[in-house]
C-alpha cells in the first residue's frame, strides 16, 4: 500500500499529462496499480485489491485520537469500540480494532485493583457447622 504522498504523486503525474504506461515505468509499478490509485478518492486509504479500506482506513486516519482513548480505557478494546461507534461511519470490527491496538498495548498503565479483605479460609468441624447454622435435626419417632 502506498502512502498518501505517493498516491498524490501518481495523480499529479496523470494531471501533468503523463500516460499510464509512463507513470508505471517511472514509479516501477504495474499499470493496474496506477489505474487503482488514479480512480481512488483523494486522501482515502486503498487496499491491495483496489477497494477502500473502510474501518482500517478510519483507524489510520484517526490514529492519535484512538490511541488516546485506548490508553484512557486501560486497553479495553470492547469499550473502545463502543466509544468510537458514534464517530465511525463504518461498521466496527472488533478483531481489526484489537489488531490495530496491539502495538500500543505496552503503553497501557493499569490501575491497581482494590483487594477485598477476605478472611482466610479455615476448616470447621461438623459440630461448629451444626451449632452455627439454623439446622435443626429431626429425629424420627418409632
Amino acid at each position: 500500500m502506498f502512502t498518501p504522498k505517493q498516491q498524490e504523486e501518481i495523480k499529479k503525474l496523470k494531471e501533468a499529462g503523463v500516460s499510464i504506461l509512463g507513470i508505471s515505468k517511472k514509479l516501477n509499478i504495474s499499470r493496474n496499480t496506477v489505474y487503482k490509485y488514479i480512480n481512488a478518492p483523494t486522501g482515502e486509504h486503498i487496499g491491495k485489491d483496489g477497494r477502500h479500506l473502510g474501518f482500517k482506513g478510519y483507524l489510520l486516519d484517526n490514529e492519535q485520537q484512538i490511541v488516546k482513548r485506548f490508553l484512557k480505557l486501560e486497553g479495553n478494546c470492547v469499550n473502545l469500540a463502543k466509544d468510537i461507534q458514534n464517530d465511525c461511519p463504518y461498521q466496527i470490527c472488533l478483531r481489526t480494532l484489537q489488531e490495530f491496538c496491539r502495538q500500543y498495548r505496552h503503553q497501557v498503565i493499569k490501575k491497581p485493583k482494590k483487594s477485598k479483605n477476605k478472611k482466610p479460609y479455615r476448616k470447621r468441624s461438623l459440630s461448629e457447622i451444626v451449632d452455627n447454622s439454623k439446622f435443626v435435626p429431626v429425629i424420627p419417632e418409632f
